[in-house]
């Protein structure tokens, strides 16, 4: 059930952020191609996996997030998050000190579903 719901997350990240990028797309005359994939996503036909979401979060500059942010994200106290190890359960860039957003919300469904 964890498995689908990531799924599902990803697909509706995926169509978020190529949406967003409609306006980049059209300057390069790739806003046919575009609309054609954000079809395709909508009908189930097209499975974005989590590194095709990061690419597209790292292009319009929503793939990372600090780490006082990620509490918010989660819904814990920053205190919880350190008790439940959940910082070291996100990808962390580490020369940057900041973690991935999509990571993030992929482990926020995870800890959800086990509850």
């Amino acid at each position: 059930m964890t498995l689908y719901r990531s799924k599902t997350m990803l697909q509706q990240l995926c169509r978020q952020y190529l949406q967003r990028l409609n306006a980049k797309a059209s300057q390069y005359g790739l806003s046919l191609w575009l609309k054609d994939i954000i079809k395709q996503n909508e009908n189930g036909q097209c499975k974005a996996t989590e590194e095709e979401v990061e690419m597209l979060a790292r292009a319009v500059d929503d793939d990372r997030i600090s780490r006082k942010d990620i509490p918010k994200l989660l819904g814990k106290s920053y205190r919880q998050c350190v008790d439940d190890e959940d910082f070291d359960k996100i990808k962390k860039f580490r020369y940057v000190g900041i973690y991935s957003k999509i990571s993030t919300m992929l482990h926020k469904l995870k800890k959800r579903h086990e509850q």
